[in-house]
């Protein structure tokens, strides 16, 4: 997926070189610096194709590392459904059962809520409501607002914690956030050029811009207590990425806090802060929680008792009863059956 975005920016970036966006270029530059592709005493040089690509690669891959420690079952998707000028209203419900991303390039444009809040975005703005949430988008008469709206999914959205911990609806204006107008400026320029894979495009781009509203979320201490809330700690986070990169490892209280370089009453006092729950609960839970997924990979109980870390079938069986009521051959059938 992230090979033909990036064969999607390249097409469009090499396009236009170099009369790039100035917003875009000044992005790269910062970027450039960042990761060598330019030198930082000599200043710009010419650019080539492929290291557009390889400046974006490094960008988007950095954006994608806190998500990747997630696993895939809190995974979200963005569907793009409007691309252009806008003038009038339209109303958003919750029972729509979606959040919503708006990208304003162009306004004015209020977001009027149903408790008498609102956002103005005079400004190229990225208002984001992770979670489904009741709001009017309204263009004054006489104006025009340029926007790109997506669907935000999240899979499995009531206990996703990416989805929990924020908060119901984010603002940002784009100049608040170095680097995030590049991915601001490819969307709308990828709704303008059009052509063959557009919104495959315009999709994978609102995506990532929820990956840094995310990160920005977490770099300023605004996340709720939660999974997310304890990414923002660096010790905590140390030893969640530990654990998420191999659950069937010995995890107890003694490795986790030894991860995080805390002792032990530290790290179970911090954690508990942040994540709302003790690391004993949050280990058997993410662990029953990945089992849950296996075996809807139709993954036979035994060896998925042993990939989250049970040692024996009969131990996972009894821990899977307690949290699902049945045992997991006939928590599967249920499920496919759609009980």
């Amino acid at each position: 997926m992230i090979f033909f975005l990036l064969l999607g920016m390249h097409t469009v970036l090499a396009s236009r070189e170099p009369g790039i966006p100035v917003t875009i270029r000044a992005a790269m530059l910062r970027m450039d610096k960042r990761y060598g592709v330019i030198d930082k005493n000599t200043g710009p040089v010419k650019r080539e194709p492929t290291q557009i690509v390889h400046t974006l690669f490094h960008f988007v891959q950095n954006l994608m590392n806190l998500i990747e420690s997630l696993l895939p079952r809190f995974s979200f998707r963005a569907e793009t459904f409007f691309a252009g000028e806008f003038c009038g209203a339209n109303d958003f419900g919750v029972e729509q059962n979606v959040g919503h991303l708006h990208l304003v390039r162009r306004g004015p444009v209020t977001m009027q809520h149903d408790d008498g809040s609102s956002v103005q975005a005079t400004e190229p703005t990225l208002i984001f409501y992770p979670r489904p949430f009741n709001h009017r988008l309204i263009v004054p008469p006489g104006s025009n607002a340029e926007l790109v709206c997506a669907n935000v999914m999240f899979k499995e959205a009531a206990s996703n914690p990416i989805a929990l911990a924020l908060p119901s609806y984010v603002a940002i204006p784009l100049k608040e956030v170095p680097g995030m107008d590049i991915t601001f400026s490819l969307a709308h320029a990828e709704k303008s050029r059009g052509g063959s894979g557009e919104r495959f495009i315009l999709d994978r781009l609102c995506e990532i811009l929820v990956f840094q509203i995310i990160r920005h979320e977490i770099d300023n201490a605004r996340m709720c207590s939660g999974l997310l809330a304890g990414f923002s700690d660096p010790g905590i986070a140390k030893a969640l990425n530990a654990f998420h990169e191999d659950p069937s490892a010995d995890w107890n209280l003694d490795n986790l806090a030894r991860q995080a370089s805390m002792s032990r009453s530290k790290f179970a006092l911090r954690f508990r802060e942040l994540v709302g729950t003790t690391p004993a609960s949050y280990v058997a839970d993410w662990r029953l929680a990945l089992a849950e997924r296996l075996l809807m990979q139709n993954q036979p109980a035994k060896a998925v008792a042993s990939a989250v870390g049970y040692g024996s079938q009969s131990s996972f069986t009894r821990a899977f009863i307690e949290r699902n009521g049945t045992p997991p051959t006939e928590w599967v059938r249920r499920r496919s059956e759609g009980i």
